[in-house]
């Protein structure tokens, strides 16, 4: 297996004495910096090496790799939240954010934590789906080219929404029943609704101001 940097100049890198094996892993090189390879089968005849003729040269540049994108998830009524893996050896990661599924319009959320592995999205339209991908970038040296980034992850999506409402009920004397609930951000009301059974139909009997609990 031979290996050069500049396309022309070729050095071997790597005698795979098992005729099988058929991957190598080439480590400890420069992420963005481009690189040839060519591979020369042979034989060993009466101490002779009979080499095959050159493969062809294939060219490629090592990248960060792609981020395992986990979820997307409201996590309030103007917020999503998102998870992932963290990517070994990255600088950072970006975030691509749009409301439409083609990302025409995005907006760039930069993340320069390698060993983050969530990221809280604030201020966002209640009740509008955003879409997200992901991915990892590397800063190198000038030379090469600044800033390698992977390839992108996948699309996830979420809507953000007022989180699910828990009730605590009392009687409140002989004809009465006190509901009570923890005040949610971003609500600016509650609507009470009552049913004689837990599967029945159920009406609105109350409307509550935000403060009132």
């Amino acid at each position: 297996l031979y290996r050069s940097d500049n396309n022309k100049d070729f050095k071997l890198i790597k005698d795979i004495a098992n005729s099988s094996s058929v991957t190598y892993l080439d480590r400890g090189l420069i992420c963005g910096a481009n690189y040839s390879y060519k591979v020369i089968a042979y034989r060993n005849i009466d101490d002779i090496r009979v080499k095959s003729e050159e493969s062809s040269i294939k060219n490629i540049a090592p990248i960060p790799p792609t981020v395992n994108f986990i979820s997307a998830e409201s996590s309030g009524y103007n917020s999503i939240k998102l998870t992932w893996e963290a990517i070994n050896g990255s600088t950072g990661y970006r975030i691509y954010r749009s409301i439409s599924e083609d990302f025409k319009d995005k907006e760039t959320i930069l993340v320069n934590d390698p060993l983050t592995t969530e990221y809280t999205d604030t201020n966002l339209t209640p009740g509008v789906r955003y879409y997200y991908y992901m991915q990892a970038f590397k800063e190198t040296d000038a030379d090469v080219s600044g800033l390698i980034l992977g390839e992108p992850s996948i699309t996830k999506s979420a809507i953000p929404v007022i989180e699910k409402m828990t009730l605590t009920v009392t009687s409140g004397g002989y004809d009465s029943i006190r509901i009570t609930w923890k005040s949610l951000n971003g609500a600016g009301g509650y609507d009470i609704y009552m049913s004689e059974t837990k599967d029945g139909q159920y009406k609105r009997i109350h409307e509550a101001k935000s403060d009132e609990i």
